[in-house]
């Protein structure tokens, strides 16, 4: 696990350090050195569970119809994928932070919600580490390595019901 590796005296404690329960069902990834911190990589296509992390349905097509838009100009799709990236990161941040602000234990909780490897490197490990840490790159390659391994042990639960379920990228972190 990456944040045992370079933060010191971090440890996996579930329910405390790991899946810290916010009520509703739902749970953050990790309580490093008393702040939370999620790893949410926004989803931005149409699956099996709905719209990914769209508002609504209207807001999904909107992003689709203008990816579309943009076929043949890398630039633009580039710039539009970053931009509803973003986007969609601040949406999960507000919500989030909504779901602590009625949690009587975590309302005042600082809050880091990291939705890219990169994010979470210069967010937490960069932040929490006590010196020592990689080189982002080299960080990056190590993440992806844990990820590979993680998926490879685990058989995953995406069911609403399992809050204690993550991705292997989440896991990885």
């Amino acid at each position: 696990m990456m944040l045992e590796r370079f933060i010191n005296g971090f440890r996996i404690n579930s329910g405390y350090t790991y899946q810290i329960p916010i009520g509703g069902g739902r749970a953050v990834d990790f309580r490093v050195n008393g702040v939370l911190v999620e790893f949410h990589n926004p989803r931005v296509f149409q699956g099996r569970r709905g719209i990914g992390d769209f508002e609504n349905r209207c807001a999904y097509l909107h992003y689709r119809r203008s990816y579309r838009r943009t076929r043949g100009n890398r630039y633009q799709r580039e710039r539009l994928r970053r931009e509803t990236h973003r986007d969609l990161g601040d949406n999960y941040y507000r919500c989030r932070k909504q779901h602590l602000r009625q949690h009587p234990g975590l309302s005042g909780v600082e809050l880091i919600v990291a939705t890219t490897v990169d994010d979470f490197y210069e967010k937490v490990i960069v932040r929490f580490s006590s010196g020592g840490y990689p080189s982002l790159a080299q960080f990056v390659a190590l993440f992806y390595e844990q990820v590979k391994i993680i998926a490879k042990k685990r058989t995953w639960d995406n069911s609403d019901q399992n809050i204690g379920s993550t991705t292997p990228r989440a896991a990885a972190a």
